[in-house]
């Protein structure tokens, strides 16, 4: 997926209530994030901190281009998730 001049591993996962990003990925391609306190608590994992949300952001996947919101997390498999929010 292209965000602004970056191109992030990314993996679409139908299941996923949110879009996420990494915090390195975000900081990485220069994104902007408003600073958050909240909680994330997935499968089978144990509770942990979100960091930010981007919202709107420009992005293209193929000839697709539209505006996503990300949950900033620490995520160590992909730099992008893409979940059910990316069907509105």
């Amino acid at each position: 997926m292209k965000i602004g001049k970056g191109i992030v591993l990314t993996i679409v996962d139908n299941g996923a209530t949110h879009n996420f990003m990494s915090e390195d990925t975000a900081r990485k391609i220069g994104l902007k994030f408003i600073l958050v306190q909240a909680y994330l608590k997935a499968m089978n994992s144990p509770l942990d901190s979100v960091i930010g949300i981007a919202e709107k952001v420009d992005v293209s996947i193929g000839e697709w281009a539209g505006k996503v919101n990300f949950t900033i997390v620490w995520i160590d498999d992909y730099e992008v998730v893409l979940g059910m929010e990316f069907k509105k």
